[in-house]
């Protein structure tokens, strides 16, 4: 029995105009016949991107999707690449559809729970927009400064710029919220329970009170689910910035679901110019490299002084 084709949302979040390049995208999914995708738009009203990332997945338009395929405005191909017709099979049959279509169609057929393409950072030294962990910070991650030409690898963290997310992962993000919010309620109200019992005891109650403080901060109640810019850190009682990207990857992987990237789909990061991954390999990553074994050095040298190494 021949499957039905998968039903994609592709979403592309922007900020002020819309650029040409997502008008192209919408328009050339309609001309390459391939049924089953719905284009959806949100404009940022500021530079954040998060805003718009959860907008999107959570948006309530009726459409039955098996995938979320987020195309940032500002990553893809130039105008010529994008427009550059490109032979495949569909249906059984060879149709001719621009190069964008057919990369977001092959990433699609690997039909991973998250999968992405390649591109690099927009700003010098433009480095991957892949991550592996740091292993001398556990909540902290590195670019894969050497990345592989071609083949889908296991990552652990990678933009959501051209990124094909499987919709349980997506209500899994849903369902843990959920929970969440509701043990942030009963925590709620055991400390008001406790509280009452307390009256008259000002120091167990001024204690109490950091309790209470610490489960209205990590009440994820406050926020979507899916991309947040930073993590809650009890044991500081503190923010830590990061990428949205790395926090939804993050969290992804806590809930067992594995990240990959198509090394053979590299595309560019807009800025005053398309910066492609040759940019960086031709020009920045012997210097990328390089920073990256002085940051390791320092970090040995850090636990030799703290009497850390083995």
């Amino acid at each position: 029995m021949k499957q039905s084709p998968p039903r994609v949302k592709v979403c592309i979040p922007y900020y002020e105009s819309l650029p040409e390049p997502a008008v192209m995208l919408n328009e050339h999914l309609i001309r390459s016949g391939i049924p089953g995708y719905l284009v959806i738009l949100s404009k940022r009203q500021t530079a954040i991107i998060t805003f718009s990332r959860n907008e999107l997945a959570d948006a309530n338009d009726g459409f039955d999707y098996d995938y979320i395929f987020f195309v940032d405005s500002d990553v893809g191909y130039s105008e010529e690449e994008m427009n550059r017709p490109v032979q495949l099979n569909f249906d059984g049959r060879k149709i001719v559809v621009a190069k964008i279509i057919a990369q977001m169609k092959q990433i699609l057929d690997h039909g991973l729970n998250i999968c992405g393409g390649f591109y690099c950072s927009r700003k010098a030294p433009y480095a991957p927009m892949v991550f592996k962990k740091n292993p001398a910070d556990p909540m902290g991650y590195v670019s894969i400064a050497d990345f592989p030409d071609s083949g889908v690898h296991e990552i652990d963290a990678i933009g959501t710029g051209f990124l094909c997310i499987k919709r349980p992962v997506i209500e899994a993000f849903h369902s843990r919220a959920r929970e969440r919010l509701a043990m942030a309620e009963n925590a709620r109200k055991a400390v008001q329970l406790i509280g009452e019992a307390l009256e008259g005891q000002p120091e167990k109650k001024q204690h109490l009170s950091r309790i209470a403080e610490y489960i209205e901060t990590a009440n994820p109640g406050a926020y979507p689910p899916f991309w947040l810019d930073a993590f809650y850190q009890p044991e500081k009682r503190a923010w830590r910035n990061v990428g949205e990207d790395i926090y939804f990857c993050r969290e992804a992987q806590k809930m067992g679901y594995k990240l990959y990237c198509d090394f053979q789909i590299q595309l560019g990061h807009m800025t005053t110019r398309f910066i492609k991954p040759e940019i960086y390999k031709g020009t920045h990553q012997a210097a990328f490299v390089e920073v990256l074994k002085k940051a390791q050095m320092a970090e040995e040298a850090f636990k030799i002084a703290a009497g850390d190494s083995k």
